[in-house]
């Protein structure tokens, strides 16, 4: 994995296809915890594109042949047979979908409760929880998406990059609940065995991802370093304006 650097229009980074496939599972994971699947969220995006692709073809043949109306008008006269209102379009209307999302330690951390009082935090969340869940889950996507191609180059769009930030955020807080970290010393415990996992001395001594954990370690370090060299890009790119 290569830190960020700056690109006209954004951020460029790399990753090699094994931590591709870790964190995009990574992102999957969490909108599966969020009751929302995150590659239907792409598949709608791309669904999106290519019928406001096909809308602008129509609307450019359709100034075609309102050029070609105005002609025929001059060469026939006012009298003449020609049609305007020969042709009907329509567009078809997107489906809807309801989230039922799952309690645990890592998804309270992921949609806290607003208030200190039960019944008001139950009330908010009954009126949040499915806006906000939706929110957390199209960045999850704009993240997968960034680490959904066929070479190692990870490209962050400017207007992408608050997303992308806000899912790495999202993805750390369950981590950081599976590894149980509640302070700054299980914080600096979970950094001291992923350096010990990692890195050239690591592998000159043969050490090996063993468990779960272990690899969650890791996972979390890198996200946390990943997310922090873009974090720096960003102020740079920042200050130069």
């Amino acid at each position: 994995m290569i830190a960020f650097h700056i690109e006209r229009g954004g951020y460029v980074a790399r990753a090699d296809s094994t931590e591709r496939r870790l964190m995009r599972g990574l992102a999957s994971d969490v909108g599966t915890m969020l009751g929302i699947s995150i590659t239907d969220i792409i598949e709608k995006r791309r669904e999106s594109a290519e019928a406001d692709d096909l809308l602008a073809l129509y609307e450019s043949e359709l100034t075609e042949l309102e050029g070609l109306e105005a002609q025929l008008r001059e060469e026939i006269g006012e009298g003449g047979s020609a049609n305007p209102d020969s042709s009907e379009w329509s567009i078809g209307s997107e489906r809807d979908r309801e989230a039922a999302i799952p309690m645990d330690e890592a998804i309270a951390r992921l949609l806290p409760d607003m208030s200190e009082d039960p019944e008001l935090a139950r009330s908010l969340r009954a009126k949040t929880q499915d806006s906000l869940a939706a929110e957390k889950a199209e960045n999850l996507a704009t993240f997968f998406d960034s680490l959904d191609n066929d070479n190692d180059v990870v490209w962050v769009e400017n207007e992408r990059t608050t997303a992308w930030l806000a899912a790495v955020n999202d993805i750390r807080i369950v981590l950081s609940s599976r590894l149980d970290i509640v302070d700054e010393a299980s914080s600096e415990a979970v950094y001291t065995r992923a350096s010990y996992l990692t890195g050239e001395e690591a592998a000159a001594e043969g050490r090996e991802i063993e468990d779960e954990d272990d690899l969650l370690a890791v996972l979390y370090a890198m996200l946390t370093w990943w997310q922090e060299s873009l974090l720096i890009a960003v102020g740079i790119k920042a200050r130069r304006r």
